[in-house]
């Protein structure tokens, strides 16, 4: 069976927390790897992915806004550095409180239900 276009997303906050193994399958089968700063137990999964480029501490010590990557398409190649654009966006008091509003109405409970369930 052949896969084609198959887009893995693996995300977490710290790779030591996950299942090894499944951690490990994925990055072998993963055409693109992207990394920000991390740990250093996170580090030591990572930098075979990335070497020579990356060295130790080098994700630890990355910078705001900055990534290193590693690319596999047809031919592999080293991973390189990059670093992602501030967004420039205005704060928008509008938004903020139709998210706030919006979250309040699908999973708040009203404060008088609460005392009344705590009596």
């Amino acid at each position: 069976m052949r896969l084609n276009h198959t887009a893995q997303l693996y995300s977490s906050l710290y790779i030591k927390n996950e299942n090894k193994d499944i951690v490990k399958i994925i990055a072998g089968d993963a055409a693109t790897i992207l990394y920000l700063k991390a740990n250093p137990e996170d580090e030591d999964f990572i930098l075979p992915y990335m070497k020579p480029k990356v060295e130790k501490s080098d994700t630890v010590n990355l910078s705001l806004y900055h990534f290193y990557m590693e690319v596999t398409g047809d031919e592999a190649e080293g991973a390189f550095s990059g670093q992602t654009i501030q967004p420039n966006i205005a704060p928008d008091d509008n938004i903020k409180n139709s998210v706030l509003s919006n979250s309040r109405k699908k999973y708040a409970t009203a404060k008088s239900a609460v005392e009344e369930r705590i009596k």
